[in-house]
């Protein structure tokens, strides 16, 4: 028992307790059932989960479409023309892209959008709030408004479920325009606010109107010995711009500036800095005073309502009269409490506002600018930067620490008047990319002078012993803004430069610089930049990283620049894939070939096999005196010339193609002279003739003699020779030709081929009971199978001349059979040769197959022999680049589209990762990707969803890439068809002409449908199957008439629209025959309004009187029964008023009737 139980507690520990306590065996099976359910219930769960984080990662990564990136330009200029500018520039979300867009004002007296301040009934010059795209700067709003400028704040208030809107202070007007639209939601008098500054209290909703509220604190500054005027603060709704409750007088004294801090609690406050010192006061507060219904809702601060306030209810921050300046940082003391910076004549000091102390002070001398933020370093406190007067046009840019007031970086720069402030973006890594303004002085070697130009300087904290100067062509800067475009990206600066608005009269205008906005990407501006060193020990090291650093910056933009050469302004495939070898290294593998020096007789005695065949000799024909030779003129022959493909390869007189497109003017004379007296004589110059044959590869791996081509590259003169006769071929050939070629055929293509094969084929399985035996073979050496001696009796027999046969047995006389295969005449003279299907060729029945498609279930049959060979039974071949398969399915081809496109893809990552624009990168994918997935896509319509959908997805992936939308492949299948459809039925010969019947044109269908008397008589007989409109009353010279809606019909602008389909009008068709006396007879007893509810009822009466009388005299003409014309009678006797009738009438018969019959 003892190792019994020893055993339980090894394999199952928790039931040989179970044991041991004394429960009963029973107890122990219930116990053993009940962990048994346990498990299977965990397991469950597990699954469960398990699939339920499937199907959500699944939905993630596959169902829901990844956000496309919008492209932007890294750098864009928008320019406005003999206008100035003012210091304001607004970034924010603008149109419905994930890119800020930019808002700036300006002022001129003609807008860029055709707009004028006259044309608007504002007075000239006036100003124009202008919104541009983030991405390229395009305009998408301007809003006119009327001069003088004042202040302008974009962001604010605003109903929420239509954006933000842009507050103007200008003239004597406060409007409000809405930041998407540019649409002005409102404009109020600035009486209440006539002094007005910035920064707008933003406030929430105290009015109830749903959108937040704004405040406007109105006060001068003092300037001595100016007396201040009082502080007064008044409240607008954001939604009318109405204002709420009464206007405050704040009794602060002398205001130099103001602020808004929020307490972390949530509370709203005014932090004021007077004559006296800093003091605050509650919003809450003062929105009591204005007794305002809804100031419950502004928060306080128990903190500091705590403490003592002044008979205004001011709460004192700190008591000195010297302060200048104050801003708001939050977190500067090391807490969530917001502190404020406050700056005097000679030191700058923080105060925290949680415990009223400094924390602490740093001397400083004049500062030029108001104190800017960044993040120097990781600290997570905002750190303060101050640019201080040195004197000598010389300042001292420093970073102080903003957790303890230490100096962290200095540096001395030249500046001079309206230096921009620094600024800085904010990276992933916590610290800051600082931006600063300064002058660069280069000595001018033609004036022996000095010029001056502005210069921008970018700062890494992790490389603080260096700059980046990069010079920029920017003269007068009257603003200046960095910012992220994009969330956690897009780092940028903006620079608004011009003519200063504030300064320049109307006559000033004209001759002002253009206002312009520039965007440059700060990344760019790196390797555009050279390195200076800004002192400490260290800095020459560092400062040679940051030049190696910079030079390989450089090296990469040339790198850039030049791989966008290759690629600039062109649409040609070709120079595409030049550009991909020098970015990839890519070449395409050509097929191996042995060294061995026997292989070009080896060559030469396997295509002249066909020589030692043929024992027919060439003999010219007598030329005949009465024949009429050929002649071309120097028109045709410059024609020819200037189309001449410059990328071809010269033939053995080494004379490029480019040669002779640029002198075809030169040319045409001599070369016209020559091919005529060759085309007189019958003769063909040996230098013409003369080729090179070049054997290229049919396959990858060549195995034996026949896998080579032989392709003869003939001069370039010689075909421009052999393009012209051909031209003649053609002209004088019967109609009589197998109109099935498909090769060397123009409109007729792979497309057309398969197409006519596919329908003869599902034409005959259409019957039941049948199946298809489909054989494909292969003619071996067709080209070289051409006996000189019976093409020419076949061209005779054609109708061409003697002359211009023995041309071309002059031309073929270099060999005893074949022709050339490369040369313009080659294919044309196959093609006549075998056009009645002489039995002159041989089978090569290895490449030949057989595929057979039953009717229903597969049958057994017996192979098909050839020569007695037997022909391969295959399920699917490759027909024309195409693969069929016997169940007539397109999968297999899907595949292999798709796997040929997959590969093109790896060339348009290398071409998006080399950061070129969007449209080369859709030019490439046009000509390489849709290309292929395109080809054959006539049989698109046949496909299965999933083989439609898996196309479809290759161009998801294509548009993820580029980053535009690319048309889709339906879309394309449509456009493809209908212009393949239209070629088709405008070329006669084509096979397939006769399935097409050709509609009339749209406006002769709407015309003959407008006219005739179907469309009467659907409107007559068709009822609605819902309830009825009540009848419609119009009144007319005071008497009521009610006007009858047509049955069937929908009222639309006073008129109708037939409410009808096909069956119905079959359905209907009997009860309208039987019905028509009825109708008519109740339509002409109708009123006239109910006849003529609109102007197409009129025209439509006149125009079936027309058709009813020509209708009758074609007719008559033709000898025909004119009964068919009664339907128009019908109509136009059931529209027109009967006055009009007998008056037409007349006028018929004495022959002023204004119509044409």
């Amino acid at each position: 028992m003892a190792g019994t139980v020893e055993s339980v507690r090894e394999e199952e520990p928790l039931k040989g307790v179970s044991e041991e306590g004394g429960v009963s065996n029973d107890r122990h099976c219930a116990d053993g059932l009940g962990v048994s359910k346990l498990s299977t219930w965990r397991t469950a769960t597990f699954l469960l989960s398990f699939f339920i984080c499937l199907i959500i990662v699944f939905a993630f990564s596959f169902v829901l479409p990844c956000p496309v990136r919008p492209q932007y330009q890294p750098t864009w200029n928008r320019i406005v023309p003999a206008a100035a500018t003012y210091d304001f520039l607004a970034v924010g979300h603008v149109n419905p892209d994930q890119v800020q867009d930019v808002v700036f004002i300006y002022k001129s007296a003609e807008g860029t959008m055709n707009q004028s301040c006259i044309g608007e009934g504002l007075p000239s010059p006036c100003l124009f709030l202008l919104a541009v795209d983030g991405t390229d700067g395009v305009t998408l709003w301007e809003r006119p408004l009327a001069a003088v400028y004042d202040w302008a704040v974009c962001g604010v208030g605003g109903v929420k479920t239509k954006g933000k809107i842009c507050l103007v202070a200008h003239t004597d007007n406060l409007t409000a325009v809405n930041m998407h639209t540019g649409v002005i939601i409102w404009q109020r008098p600035r009486s209440p606010v006539i002094n007005g500054r910035l920064p707008v209290i933003l406030l929430p909703d105290l009015d109830g109107d749903g959108t937040d509220d704004i405040a406007v604190l109105s006060y001068i500054p003092p300037v001595p010995p100016h007396t201040p005027a009082p502080t007064e603060l008044v409240f607008f709704s954001g939604k009318s711009g109405d204002v709420i409750g009464l206007k405050v007088n704040v009794d602060a004294g002398a205001v130099r500036t103001h602020l808004q801090v929020t307490t972390p609690s949530g509370a709203h406050y005014l932090l004021l800095c007077t004559d006296g010192g800093l003091y605050t006061v509650g919003l809450w507060r003062l929105a009591d005073r204005a007794e305002i219904s809804m100031a419950s809702k502004l928060k306080k601060e128990n903190s500091w309502e705590k403490k003592p306030t002044n008979i205004s209810g001011l709460i004192p921050l700190y008591g000195s009269g010297a302060l200048q300046h104050m801003v708001v940082v939050k977190g500067g003391s090391g807490s969530s409490s917001p502190s404020v910076l406050l700056q005097t004549a000679s030191t700058i000091m923080l105060l925290n506002t949680n415990t009223l102390s400094i924390s602490w002070t740093k001397n400083t001398s004049q500062l030029i600018n108001i104190p800017s933020f960044g993040h120097f370093n990781k600290d997570g406190v905002s750190d303060i930067v101050l640019e201080e007067n040195l004197g000598n046009e010389t300042k001292r840019v420093v970073i102080v620490d903003g957790q303890t007031g230490r100096e962290l970086w200095a540096g001395s720069l030249l500046f001079g008047t309206q230096s921009p402030s620094p600024a800085s973006v904010l990276t992933i890594y916590s610290y800051s990319v600082f931006m600063l303004w300064g002058e660069t002085r280069t000595q001018s070697n033609v004036t022996r002078g000095i010029s001056e130009e502005w210069a921008s300087y970018l700062l890494h904290p992790h490389y603080s012993s260096v700059l980046l100067e990069r010079r920029n062509p920017v003269q007068n800067i009257i603003s200046f803004k960095t910012a992220l475009l994009e969330r956690g990206r897009h780092a940028c600066y903006l620079v608004l430069s011009g003519a200063n608005g504030s300064l320049t009269d109307e006559a000033g205008l004209g001759g002002a610089e253009p206002v312009v906005l520039t965007k440059r990407k700060i990344k760019d501006d790196v390797s555009q930049s050279v390195v200076l060193g800004v002192g400490g020990p260290e800095g020459g090291a560092i400062a040679r990283d940051m030049e190696n650093f910079v030079r390989e910056a450089e090296a990469k933009r040339a790198h850039a620049q030049r791989i966008h050469g290759h690629f600039k302004g062109t649409s040609d495939t070709r120079r595409m894939w030049e550009g991909i070898q020098a970015i990839t290294n890519y070449r395409k593998t050509s097929p191996s070939c042995d060294n061995d020096a026997t292989l070009p007789d080896a060559l030469n005695d396997f295509y002249a096999r066909f020589e030692a065949q043929n024992n027919i000799a060439a003999e010219k024909s007598i030329l005949p005196q009465n024949d009429q030779v050929l002649c071309l003129t120097a028109a045709d022959v410059r024609r020819t010339l200037r189309g001449v493909n410059p990328w071809k390869v010269a033939g053995p007189d080494n004379i490029p193609g480019c040669v002779l497109r640029e002198c075809a003017d030169q040319l045409a004379d001599v070369l016209t002279d020559i091919f005529n007296i060759s085309l007189s004589c019958a003769v063909v110059p040996t230098c013409f003739k003369t080729t090179t044959i070049v054997p290229v590869p049919k396959k990858p791996m060549v195995s034996c003699l026949n896998d080579y081509h032989p392709v003869a590259l003939t001069s370039i003169i010689m075909k421009c020779f052999e393009r012209l006769v051909m031209r003649h071929i053609k002209t004088q050939l019967p109609p009589s030709m197998d109109s099935l070629q498909f090769a060397y055929r123009s409109n007729c293509s792979t497309d057309d081929a398969i197409s006519t094969t596919l329908h003869l084929v599902l034409t005959h399985l259409d019957r039941k009971g049948t199946y298809l035996r489909m054989l494909f073979t292969d003619f071996s050496s067709a080209f070289n199978t051409i006996v000189p001696q019976h093409l020419i009796g076949k061209l005779s027999l054609l109708g061409l001349n003697t002359f211009l046969c023995d041309w071309i047995l002059d031309f073929l006389t270099i060999l005893s059979t074949g022709a050339p295969q490369g040369s313009v005449l080659s294919p044309l003279l196959f093609t006549l040769l075998t056009h009645d299907c002489a039995t002159m060729h041989s089978l090569n029945t290895s490449p030949s197959s057989l595929m057979t498609r039953p009717w229903r279930a597969r049958r057994d049959h017996s192979p098909l022999a050839i020569n007695g060979s037997s022909v391969e039974i295959v399920k699917n071949i490759k027909f024309l680049g195409v693969h069929l398969a016997e169940n007539l399915t397109w999968t297999l081809n899907t595949s292999s589209i798709i796997k040929r496109a997959q590969q093109r893809y790896y060339f348009l990552w290398k071409l998006r990762k080399a950061h070129l624009p969007s449209p080369i990168l859709t030019t490439f994918y046009r000509g390489t990707v849709e290309s292929i997935l395109s080809s054959i896509i006539t049989w698109l319509g046949n496909c299965t969803a999933f083989d439609r959908k898996t196309l479809q997805r290759i161009v998801k992936t294509a548009e993820k890439i580029i980053g535009v939308s690319l048309p889709s492949i339906m879309n394309i299948y449509i456009t493809r068809c209908i212009q393949k459809a239209t070629n088709i039925v405008k070329d006669p010969t084509h096979p397939s002409h006769e399935l097409f019947t050709l509609l009339p044109s749209g406006r002769s269908c709407t015309t003959t449908f407008s006219s005739s008397a179907r469309k009467c008589a659907l409107q007559l007989t068709h009822e609605r199957a819902h309830t009825p409109r009540e009848p419609t009353v119009s009144a007319t010279e005071g008497n009521v008439t009610v006007v009858e809606q047509l049955p069937g019909a929908e009222l639309k602008d006073g008129g109708f629209i037939a409410a009808f389909t096909p069956q119905t009008f079959l359905s209907d068709a009997r009860a309208m025959a039987e019905d028509m006396k009825d109708k008519l007879q109740r339509y002409r007893t109708a009123p006239f309004d109910a006849r003529f509810p609109n102007q197409n009822q009129t025209r439509n009466c006149w125009q079936n009187y027309l058709d009813f009388y020509r209708c009758q005299k074609s007719l008559e003409a033709k000898g025909m029964d004119v009964e068919p014309c009664d339907w128009y009678k019908k109509v136009y006797k059931s529209l027109c008023p009967i006055s009009w009738i007998e008056k037409w009438d007349t006028q018929r018969e004495d022959g002023t009737f204004p119509g044409k019959i």
